[in-house]
């Protein structure tokens, strides 16, 4: 797509200026990986059983680690190298904890990571219509990140968004090591979470179709133990929902009670919050269709204030 320059009333074409080499592009990314991903950068080059990782990353809020692979040709198998890499992991998790408590000078335990939620991270100028197609498997835990840099100063990164099938990696009659991954790693989806029928189902379904009228680049972003809610290509998550039985629990982040008007006061504060999500978070429970209005009233209010809380 074209990028122009607004002067005056005329539009000039700003010139595509794409990274010549890869490790260009690895550098500005490790450089920004808090401000693209939310992740923490944990080691560059990180090399095992004769496989390099270009880059190292963990994520804080799923507990996982992430790795991150930068592509200038595309003549690769984002299914085979994903399985590959995963599978590297999942056979070396002491050495990844080691890395991770070395560099980032912590002494997580083992059970305090959440293996299940790594993923696979391939970042190139462009993917061929194949490699697209391949990384919809449902259960595939690989992401696809295309980068265009205008005029040597703007920079555009953006997830591809290819659609999900009903294809299973099982298809493929993985190998052993292959097979390690499909049992231990999940992609999770709405389907972890809402009921198959029933009330809360139908509550839940109500309210997400009230989130989405709020703002149309708002969209769900789903995790093993909730399904949160960000703004368009944002890695911030703006407020989440867990299942209860029968009710819902809506969590508001960056958000303390008094911080929006809850004339109600049905916000409760977490008093963990910032040692569990590393922010302050408050929730309301919500057991009837009658009291979504409320909830989306406050809901509104935190997606208002987002704007200017994303440097926070």
């Amino acid at each position: 797509m074209p990028l122009f320059k607004i002067t005056g009333n005329k539009l000039s074409n700003i010139k595509e200026d794409p990274f010549k080499l890869e490790k260009e592009l690895q550098a500005l990314t490790e450089a920004n990986m808090e401000t693209l991903f939310g992740y923490e950068l944990v080691s560059h080059e990180f090399e095992r059983d004769r496989l390099r990782i270009d880059t190292l990353a963990f994520d804080q809020i799923a507990k996982s680690f992430v790795i991150i692979e930068f592509k200038r040709d595309q003549s690769f198998s984002v299914v085979d190298q994903g399985l590959a890499y995963l599978s590297l992991m999942l056979n070396n998790k002491e050495v990844f904890l080691v890395e991770y408590n070395e560099k980032r000078g912590k002494a997580l335990k083992r059970d305090d990571i959440d293996w299940s939620q790594s993923k696979v991270i391939f970042i190139s100028k462009a993917f061929t219509d194949y490699q697209q197609a391949a990384s919809s498997f449902k259960d595939l835990p690989v992401e696809l990140w295309q980068v265009s840099r205008y005029g040597g100063r703007l920079v555009i990164f953006e997830q591809l968004q290819t659609k999900k099938t009903s294809a299973t990696l099982a298809s493929l009659k993985p190998s052993k090591a292959t097979e390690k991954v499909i049992k231990q790693v999940k992609t999770y989806t709405e389907a972890d979470h809402v009921p198959k029928s029933g009330a809360t189902k139908e509550l839940y379904e109500e309210l997400k179709a009230r989130i989405l009228k709020l703002d149309d680049q708002l969209h769900p972003h789903v995790t093993k133990t909730y399904i949160s809610f960000r703004h368009g290509e944002n890695w911030r998550n703006i407020f989440s929902v867990i299942f209860r039985t029968n009710k819902l629990r809506l969590e508001l982040f960056r958000t303390r009670p008094g911080d929006i008007n809850d004339p109600e006061k049905k916000l409760i504060y977490i008093k963990e919050s910032v040692q569990w999500y590393n922010q302050h978070v408050s929730y309301l429970e919500v057991t009837n269709v009658k009291e979504l209005d409320y909830a989306v009233y406050l809901l509104q209010q935190t997606l208002e204030r987002f704007p200017a809380l994303q440097e926070v």
